[in-house]
């Protein structure tokens, strides 16, 4: 259970995903990046 969360300040932390071009891409890798953006966007919007 999260507390005291009105009391400190998040700062935001650039991440960056780095893949080879389209006809080279392993399709596991472009679900697991797929899968942490959805998860990053989500947790940018709730504040979490």
């Amino acid at each position: 259970m999260p507390l005291l969360q009105d009391q400190f300040v998040s700062p935001s932390i650039p991440i960056y995903a780095v893949m080879l071009q389209e006809r080279q891409r392993l399709p596991k890798i472009r679900a697991c990046i797929d899968y942490w953006a959805e998860w990053l966007a989500e947790m940018a919007a709730t504040g979490g």
